[in-house]
């Protein structure tokens, strides 16, 4: 079965600010990290394919996913079949698309509540065992007591793994501003009322 769209129709506006209008950006995806180039700030090249935006609806809530530079980072498999341009998704996108196929999954369900955002993105440019930093600015702070949870389509929903070479990390920030990965400002943990998360993730490690 294949799900048919509608082509969106375009017009001068400029609705990822970058300066050309939709028209002359297109619907095309020159850098392949599934946002349409209309919706993507981020869509010059090389200079900026570690950065992309967790969601484009809303520019005034838009804030930008950053890992570190020489990483590429795309929407993942699940952002791609929900039609989200952005790497955030929601708890229905994980029930209606959270498969490795795109379709609905066997353990979609979770007894935590989510907050601060579903982020779906994957990386590339890293050599096997390799960690790299990805920085969040969260859509809320984080809370007090909180969890860090992981999706995986075939065992569902489980915490994510701290050890030498996978690390979760926090800084103050500002809400949609936080410093660039590997920075000092990040202490280990999730401290409570933090705007900003790190992940440090292993390649091909437990959290991958």
């Amino acid at each position: 079965l294949s799900v048919a769209t509608t082509a969106p129709t375009l017009d001068t506006k400029n609705s990822d600010g970058e300066g050309a209008d939709d028209i002359t950006e297109g619907i095309g995806d020159s850098d392949s990290d599934g946002i349409p180039d209309y919706l993507d700030a981020q869509s010059s090249g090389a200079s900026d394919q570690h950065l992309i935006p967790n969601q484009t609806v809303d520019g005034k809530t838009r804030f930008l996913v950053q890992t570190e530079p020489g990483i590429k980072i795309v929407t993942g498999n699940t952002a791609r079949a929900s039609s989200n341009h952005g790497v955030t998704i929601t708890d229905a996108n994980i029930g209606n698309f959270g498969s490795l196929l795109g379709g609905e999954p066997l353990n979609a369900t979770d007894n935590f509540e989510h907050v601060g955002g579903i982020y779906d993105f994957e990386l590339s440019g890293l050599a096997h065992g390799q960690s790299v930093n990805i920085a969040f600015p969260l859509e809320s702070a984080i809370p007090i007591n909180a969890t860090f949870r992981k999706f995986n389509s075939a065992t569902g929903w489980s915490d994510f793994v701290i050890n030498s070479n996978n690390r979760l990390a926090s800084a103050p920030g500002l809400l949609g501003a936080c410093p660039e990965p590997g920075s000092s400002q990040y202490v280990d943990g999730l401290v409570a009322f933090s705007n900003c998360l790190q992940l440090t993730v292993e390649d091909g490690g437990p959290n991958d």
